[in-house]
């Protein structure tokens, strides 16, 4: 395997300079900084949350249709998730009751 080597085939954390026949000059690199810590913005409300991020309980509703779907099965619900995902993935889902009786 060899040593591993630094950008310019010298050791890691040195740079050469030199040309080839003429002795190299090693002068050992600065460490970098670590970032900064980016401010932190005040927490936001379920209703700001952006539309790319889940919450938990749809993440279950997910799981729960996977599951459907893997056996086979109608999902029988009562959350309109369920048909939301049914649109997208073309398994059937049935309410258990009439949607708002309960």
């Amino acid at each position: 395997m060899g040593n591993p080597a630094g950008p310019d085939g010298g050791p890691p954390g040195f740079a050469f300079e030199g040309r080839l026949g003429n002795p190299p000059r090693v002068t050992p690199k600065a460490p970098t900084p670590p970032p900064a810590a980016a401010p932190r913005s005040p927490p936001r409300s379920s209703s700001a949350r952006p539309p790319y991020l889940i919450d938990k309980s749809a993440l279950a509703d997910l799981i729960v249709a996977a599951v459907a779907e893997q056996a086979g099965v109608v999902l029988l619900h009562y959350d309109s998730d369920f048909d939301r995902i049914a649109a997208v993935t073309g398994q059937a889902a049935e309410w258990v009751v009439p949607r708002g009786t309960v």
